[in-house]
């Protein structure tokens, strides 16, 4: 089996691993009998298994905020308000979070342990979080949005829709359809309603 074959084989059977059991609770043993390399594979193509835990990471997080630029960033390809940028950016979330249902787990197993966050996963969230700020606070200069804190109210829309993700799989086996019999169209409706009203500008004392 060629180097690079290896390396990827490595990388595709440790991710849910990872996802699954987190860094402490996924041994090289482990790895390397899913991926059917030898014992020494790890080391050789990463040096170590922290090191390809953070290369995992960094593969499957750091392409979310790749999705969100030129779809959510004033100018970019989404056109449209401060508003409509941010719910597409959302949608756009809510969608990678579809195709890949192990992105919770990878974002926030080390936190749910008490632990100290990867860089990869801290690098994603602040650049994910940069974004959605700058579309906040864009709108509240530009276009009048009523929103408080730039920042904190990126934060309560990326919160919200990254646990949304982390509830559906959560939650889905109860029940038909996912998080409480919830379609995931219904899901992404939700959430962009609720963006809607969070920064919808108020007129004569109530919210349009």
């Amino acid at each position: 089996m060629p180097a690079r074959d290896t390396r990827e084989t490595i990388l595709e059977a440790a991710r849910p691993l990872f996802a699954r059991q987190g860094f402490e609770g996924t041994s090289v043993r482990q790895i390397t009998k899913a991926a059917d390399v030898n014992l020494g594979a790890v080391t050789y193509h990463f040096g170590s298994k922290r090191a390809l835990y953070e290369e995992v990471l960094a593969r499957a997080t750091r392409p979310l905020v790749d999705a969100v630029d030129g779809k959510g960033e004033p100018g970019g390809a989404a056109g449209g308000g401060a508003t409509e940028r941010i719910e597409t950016a959302l949608r756009t979330l809510l969608g990678a979070l579809r195709e890949h249902p192990d992105l919770p787990g990878l974002l926030f197993q080390e936190a749910a342990a008490g632990r100290e966050t990867p860089e990869p996963v801290s690098e994603t969230l602040h650049g994910l979080l940069e974004r959605l700020a700058g579309l906040v606070r864009h709108g509240k200069t530009y276009e009048s949005l009523e929103a408080g804190d730039p920042v904190l109210t990126a934060a309560s829309l990326l919160a919200q829709t990254l646990s949304f993700g982390l509830l559906w799989r959560t939650l889905e086996r109860p029940a038909p359809k996912g998080v409480l019999g919830r379609s995931q169209a219904g899901l992404e409706a939700h959430v962009v309603d609720f963006t809607r009203r969070a920064l919808a500008r108020e007129v004569g004392g109530s919210r349009r």
